[in-house]
């Protein structure tokens, strides 16, 4: 049985990690107002700073087409230029974009774990197609604990704990990868089993 106050005594602190993002967006036809996140960047209150791309590559190409390549080398230099005046400025602020079209979000003030928590958040409110970029980042700074879920987040490590204690031949079920497709990277899934999929 799940012990609720073993649960309810693991619940996290409030976060104390804090810093700023903001996401830059690209308008890819000139006059069309229309907008992409094509980066998303982040500044710690400690000066560490992190730029990513928003759009993962294989997204690009079918976006793209033959303009994919194009447009990759953009995403870059947008990238590049920002990383390196957040790193000698530490601020986002008198930023120029190397490339017309482009312009920089509202800077926002929030608080995480790390700084790819941060990271974590300007994807998940501004970049609608990149929705699992920052995996690799999230694999970068924790290695194989990714695979049993982040080190800020132990619930589902917790739960499933708990789940196998009481019948260990759920183990298999628990923190799986499912393969969509060879060029995309495979969804991680809490639990999945022949008849369910939670996550």
């Amino acid at each position: 049985m799940i012990k609720l106050d073993d649960l309810l005594n693991s619940i996290p602190p409030t976060p104390t990690f804090k810093g700023e993002w903001a996401s830059v967006y690209f308008e890819p036809m000139m006059g069309s107002e229309e907008q992409l996140t094509i980066v998303v960047a982040a500044i710690g209150k400690d000066g560490s700073c992190r730029v990513a791309p928003a759009i993962r590559p294989h997204v690009a190409d079918v976006m793209f087409g033959a303009q994919a390549t194009a447009f990759r080398n953009i995403v870059n230099l947008v990238s590049e230029s920002l990383e390196q005046h957040l790193r000698k400025s530490i601020s986002f602020y008198n930023w120029i974009p190397p490339v017309s079209g482009v312009k920089l979000s509202k800077v926002r003030d929030t608080s995480s774990s790390d700084l790819t928590g941060l990271l974590r958040q300007a994807v998940s409110l501004t970049a609608s197609l990149a929705a699992l970029n920052l995996e690799s980042l999230e694999d970068e700074e924790v290695g194989d604990e990714s695979a049993e879920g982040s080190r800020a987040d132990q619930w589902p490590k917790l739960f499933s704990q708990a789940v196998i204690e009481q019948h260990p031949n759920f183990q298999q079920f628990f923190f799986r990868k499912f393969e969509v497709s060879e060029t995309a990277r495979p969804a991680k899934i809490f639990y999945l089993s022949n008849k369910v999929a939670i996550n």
